[in-house]
């Protein structure tokens, strides 16, 4: 595709960056891992099997965060649940990242038994140093 045009740079520059955003690599030799924002379906995709929620919690925190999406109507609009669940999931993104490595780290349903997510929800009101005492004592880690 060529682009003629007698814009500033900055336009280019521009235009470019949003074709990046919408997942067309094509449009620059640059490799896909060094653009600055993944697609937005990326994130928005379902959790894995075997994973903990906090992996989607985390994707869509960041949709947010990176304006990939506008709100959390948006992604409820595009995943097909309630925006008050996507606002329930992206609360989860609060919990200290000692927390967060840890689920991060569980794969498979045995792994997961027992970290169920209301009773990880119930954690993300306190402050990062309770939560984490909270977490080790209610789920005997350590």
């Amino acid at each position: 595709m060529k682009l003629r045009t007698f814009a500033p740079i900055s336009c280019l520059v521009g235009i470019i960056r949003d074709t990046w955003k919408d997942g067309m690599e094509l449009a620059h030799p640059i490799r896909r891992k060094w653009r600055d924002d993944p697609p937005a379906m990326e994130l928005l995709l379902a959790c894995p099997p075997g994973k903990h929620l906090i992996h989607l919690s985390q994707n869509w925190s960041q949709a947010l965060q990176s304006g990939l999406v506008a709100s959390s109507t948006e992604i409820a609009e595009k995943c097909g649940v309630t925006s008050g669940r996507v606002r329930q999931i992206v609360r989860l993104s609060g919990l200290a990242q000692e927390i967060t490595e840890f689920l991060s780290g569980l794969n498979g349903q045995k792994a997961l038994r027992g970290f169920s997510e209301s009773r990880i929800r119930s954690l993300v009101g306190l402050p990062p140093d309770m939560q984490v005492q909270r977490f080790e004592k209610e789920f005997q880690i350590r």
